[in-house]
Order: C-alpha cells, then structure tokens, then sequence
C-alpha cells in the first residue's frame, strides 16, 4: 500500500488509524485492527527501508534483523 506523508512518523500516523477506525479500512483489504507489537516496513526505495513496532506508548524504530 503506498502512504504519502510528510516523514514516518505521520505515515505511521495514517496507517494506524486506517487500520484501527473500521470505516477507514480499504474494501479490498482483509485486515485486523493495529495493535502492540505490530511491525511496519516503510520503503522508501534507493532511501532504504525501515522498520517500526508499535509499542505502548509509540512505534519505536527497529532494525530487520530483529524483525522475524
């Protein structure tokens, strides 16, 4: 799915509340709700790829190795 945000953290922003207000979900998407310890991979082509885990109090950016 492609975001267009401003930096990560508004696209992190987006996507949490897409998948977590039901009517915001996309139609063709079999989704679940975002929840702790959900990981996102944001790709930004030749800029690389990061990722995020949600955590209690907000997504902390971790490296892939620890993304299983």
């Amino acid at each position: 799915m492609t975001v267009t945000a401003a930096d990560h953290h508004e696209a992190l922003s987006i996507l949490y509340r897409m998948f977590n207000v039901a009517d915001l979900i996309p139609k063709n998407c079999q989704a679940r709700f975002m929840g702790t310890g959900d990981i996102v991979l944001i790709d930004e082509g030749r800029k690389g790829q990061t990722y995020y885990r949600l955590c209690l109090d907000d997504w902390k950016r971790v490296e892939r190795q620890f993304v299983c």
